[in-house]
């Protein structure tokens, strides 16, 4: 099934100002008794709520404690499935198992097959998160799930409507019953996508997500561009630290 992705507007400091306090005032008139004259004094009361602000750094750190889970759990399901593909090589290279699954990831050979089921790095799956999600705030985020802008072109399956056309035609997003779901779909969406390629070819014997990032300039409409953005968002955010975690 090809897939087309709709890349949300990129903001690297991930999050739009914080809302402001506001303020309110009431003003009481107090009848003070003077010389047996009647003087209106206004009195004002401060009857203000503090709303507490939300730093930038904070907003990035839920938004990973919501995504990060689902990613390593696609990830570890990945990585134990590679590596059953190399014990299935070594003890029965004949297997009708490797058929089958060269079939669903449209792989020409077992090498192929081999470098899309192998998991990329959990650093680029955040920083894309980040970035086509605009940090959770995307419409299609909090509504279907779909954290990574994946576009729909079948009316069988559940989809939502982007709100906007190209070529006269709306333009649709899949939707998502968990966030799971939408994370499962986008590592097997870049495990076989023809546009990935090379992506794929390079992360079998390589897990530097600054290399990586290079061959997803076809994931975006911000072509070369797209990669150097992904770096930066890695880079600044620390987000290499989680390919550290087992």
């Amino acid at each position: 099934m090809k897939y087309i992705i709709f890349s949300s507007i990129f903001i690297l400091a991930g999050c739009t100002n914080n809302s402001l306090e506001s303020y309110k005032q009431t003003t009481t008139i107090q009848k003070h008794q003077t010389n047996n004259n009647i003087i209106k004094q206004p009195i004002k009361t401060n009857t203000t709520r503090s709303i507490k602000k939300i730093s930038i750094k904070e907003k990035k750190r839920r938004f990973v404690a919501k995504v990060l889970p689902h990613i390593n759990r696609v990830y570890d399901e990945q990585l134990k499935l590679y590596n059953h593909i190399l014990n299935l090589l070594q003890e029965n290279p004949t297997s009708s198992e490797l058929t089958t699954l060269q079939k669903k990831y449209r792989a020409k050979n077992i090498r192929s097959l081999l470098s899309a089921v192998k998991p990329h790095p959990k650093s680029i799956a955040l920083a894309q998160a980040a970035m086509e999600s605009a940090w959770g705030r995307s419409r299609f985020f909090k509504q279907v799930h779909n954290i990574f802008g994946i576009w729909s072109f079948k009316k069988s399956e559940p989809r939502f409507a982007a709100g906007k056309s190209r070529n006269g035609k709306i333009i649709w997003v899949r939707k998502y019953d968990s966030l799971y779901d939408s994370i499962k779909d986008y590592y097997l969406l870049l495990s076989r996508g023809s546009a990935y390629e090379e992506f794929r070819s390079i992360k079998v014997s390589s897990n530097d997500p600054h290399k990586l990032v290079g061959k997803l300039n076809k994931y975006s409409e911000k072509g070369d561009m797209y990669g150097k953005i992904l770096s930066s968002i890695i880079k600044h955010n620390e987000f290499e630290k989680y390919d550290k975690i087992p």
